[in-house]
């Protein structure tokens, strides 16, 4: 198996692929005759398994690939018996006269296991140029000559559409994220589901709820703070600032007894200035 193989250029200008190959179609073809179980004789075994984990299909989409190759572009033909694959008119862009490449080629050829392929290449092979393959393969259907049957693509219109529609599916595409839900007398705080739920888990619904309520009076009393996970704050800072407010709060209420209710707003002012500095130094920080 050789550690390369040779595309040409006129691949991307001919006519049948611009005209009547799809994304699709290119990708998979492209992929037919660059794979690593690709030889030179143009003819070799693949499981459709093998397909779909290489390329990322599904084993369905291989399957209605592999007959859209065969049956409307005529360029390859399968043998579901023998699991092989052979490309038609691989010889015109890949075989020389060289003796050493025939001895190479004769060698691969007698390893061939499905009959009809077998016989295809050895009459190739040996100069009759006119060979072809059972079930309507000739040498002149190649994706490098626009032969196209017109009527056959028309007739599997729909059945283009559905491959296409179910390769976008196997696409890698980014998941959707999840639905956050907003927490909050300002409605400030979002949280997904899961979010709220580890919240609850690692510091208990009462603190939880404590930490929400603090970001959500702190991002309104801020007006401009932006982050984009309220998650990742309660678990940075917010968590902290809540316990390191309950405690100044303790220490001046066991050194000063009850305050007035102006008071206690005028130390929840000064709280905030605190913890707004304190944020604003971490955030410096990272």
């Amino acid at each position: 198996m050789a550690l390369s193989r040779n595309i040409q250029l006129s691949f991307w200008t001919d006519a049948k692929v611009i005209d009547d190959f799809t994304p699709e179609d290119r990708y998979f073809f492209l992929y037919l005759m660059t794979n690593p179980h690709t030889n030179l004789c143009g003819c070799y075994e693949i499981s459709k398994k093998q397909m779909s984990d290489e390329t990322g299909y599904t084993k369905e989409v291989i399957e209605k690939l592999i007959n859209r190759m065969a049956n409307i572009h005529q360029v390859v033909k399968y043998s579901n018996d023998t699991k092989e694959m052979i490309i038609i008119n691989w010889s015109k862009y890949n075989w020389t006269e060289s003796s050493k490449l025939r001895i190479a080629l004769e060698r691969e050829i007698e390893m061939v296991k499905d009959a009809e392929f077998k016989r295809y290449l050895s009459e190739l092979l040996n100069g009759n140029d006119t060979v072809s393959i059972p079930y309507a393969y000739t040498m002149d259907n190649s994706v490098y000559t626009n032969t196209l049957n017109t009527n056959t693509l028309n007739a599997n219109t729909q059945d283009t559409e559905t491959l296409n529609a179910e390769t976008q599916n196997t696409k890698s595409v980014k998941k959707s994220k999840p639905a956050k839900q907003i927490y909050g007398v300002y409605q400030h705080v979002k949280l997904t589901d899961d979010e709220y739920k580890k919240l609850c888990d690692e510091y208990g619904d009462i603190k939880a709820g404590e930490c929400i309520t603090f970001l959500d009076e702190y991002m309104e009393m801020k007006g401009n703070y932006k982050a984009n996970n309220h998650y990742l704050c309660i678990r940075k800072w917010v968590a902290d600032a809540v316990e390191e407010n309950k405690r100044k709060h303790q220490n001046r209420a066991n050194n000063n007894g009850y305050t007035s209710s102006n008071k206690v707003t005028e130390q929840l002012n000064e709280s905030y200035d605190l913890i707004n500095q304190w944020v604003h130094e971490r955030e410096v920080q990272e």
